[in-house]
């Protein structure tokens, strides 16, 4: 694969998934949901490490991969 500039998320670019938001990240998921009129939204409850503990996690289904990247990206530098 040849990298040529730009951003890190290209691959994405216009194409539908998933993406993964901790429990923690309530504010920016709603915005997210807000923004992009989502809908498709499954809370997800999973053990990292064994012995660990379950935690919370929402899935977002998103139309833009490369857009929900570059948002939750910034949200996460910047701690929002």
């Amino acid at each position: 694969m040849k990298i040529t500039g730009g951003s890190p998320y290209d691959w994405a670019e216009n194409k539908a998934g998933w993406i993964t938001l901790h429990e923690q990240e309530q504010k920016t998921l709603q915005m997210m949901i807000k923004s992009f009129k989502l809908e498709r939204l499954e809370e997800i409850n999973i053990e990292l490490t064994k012995g660990g503990g379950k935690q919370k996690f929402y899935r977002l289904y998103v139309d833009n991969l490369s857009l929900a990247y570059e948002v939750l990206s910034m949200a996460r530098l910047s701690k929002w």
